[in-house]
């Protein structure tokens, strides 16, 4: 029979692997607020690429059709936007004596930080579309209003801006969002969150909502509060325009995630050194997919 401390031993050290594990997808699911709530596809292995297709046409009217006629065909147009995957890693060398001294650099703390550090990523990739779209509101090294909010609103209705979550999600919540969605910077939130108390319309930001998906219980990372009607988050990876922030309201179909493989985490001994180097990377690739369905929303950072 093994004595007490072999049992032991043999717990901890497989304890200790499923922790590790655990600790990076926990810490990578921690630093995504946004890059879950585009439109996601998967590359399936083999391939390089996805394709986002985009059907559009215009509106059919029938307001200017007599009675008893009928209109001519419209014609509807088909085209796609590829997006082909790239690698993002880091990796960093750790000495043995660090390793020993301090719990940050301890193997499973250390694959956690590079497992956020890579996903992070995504959603600074993701965030700065903003400033592609074609629309927005807002005046360099003025603080964000309601009056740049209902902009954004109007712009995304007049281009009838679709609901609903067409892609995939590894996420939790994140296919559930069906509208429009508000990410800003922590200090776009306040300035909001200001010039409503100063109007005297603070009732229209809840920061608890009564629908199920934004109760205290389930309540998604990066989730500030429901304004008219619409989830704002908030994210400290917000584009940095100069002396501004450029945060943005847009559908879940107006952006395009290619999504290869989430983190990956390898070691590599380096016994001429004596350290360990740890890396890690994810596969994927953002881009625009239809323009009108986007608006930035800019504002002075201070």
């Amino acid at each position: 029979m093994a004595d007490v401390f072999t049992t032991k031993s043999t717990a901890v050290g497989t304890l200790g692997e499923a922790f590790a594990f655990e600790e990076v997808q926990a810490a990578a699911r921690a630093a995504i607020v946004i890059s879950n709530k585009v439109t996601v596809k998967t590359v399936p292995r083999g391939h390089k690429s996805a394709k986002f297709v985009k059907e559009s046409g215009s509106l059919l009217a029938a307001a200017a059709i007599s009675e008893g006629s009928t209109d001519d065909a419209q014609a509807w147009t088909n085209s796609s936007v590829e997006l082909t995957p790239a690698i993002i890693a880091l990796n960093t060398l750790v000495t043995d004596l660090a390793e020993f001294s301090s719990f940050a650099a301890m193997d499973p703390a250390m694959r956690a930080a590079l497992g956020r550090a890579v996903a992070d990523k995504r959603d600074t990739d993701v965030l700065a579309l903003a400033s592609g779209f074609s629309g927005s509101a807002g005046t360099t090294g003025v603080a964000l209003s309601m009056a740049n909010i209902d902009t954004g609103i109007y712009t995304l209705d007049n281009a009838n801006a679709p609901s609903g979550n067409f892609g995939e999600t590894s996420d939790e919540g994140g296919d559930l969002l069906q509208g429009k969605i508000i990410v800003l910077a922590p200090i776009q939130v306040s300035q909001l969150r200001t010039a409503l108390r100063n109007s005297g319309q603070s009732y229209l930001f809840q920061e608890k909502a009564t629908e199920l998906l934004y109760n205290d219980n389930t309540k998604m990372r990066g989730y500030k509060g429901t304004l008219a009607g619409m989830p704002v988050f908030e994210s400290t990876r917000v584009v940095t325009s100069g002396s501004d922030r450029l945060g943005m309201m847009f559908v879940p179909s107006a952006i395009g995630l290619a999504h290869a493989w989430a983190v990956m985490i390898e070691t590599q001994r380096v016994l001429e050194k004596w350290s360990t180097r740890v890396g890690a990377s994810t596969g994927y690739a953002v881009g625009e997919l239809f323009d009108a369905y986007g608006f930035g929303l800019l504002s002075v950072n201070s």
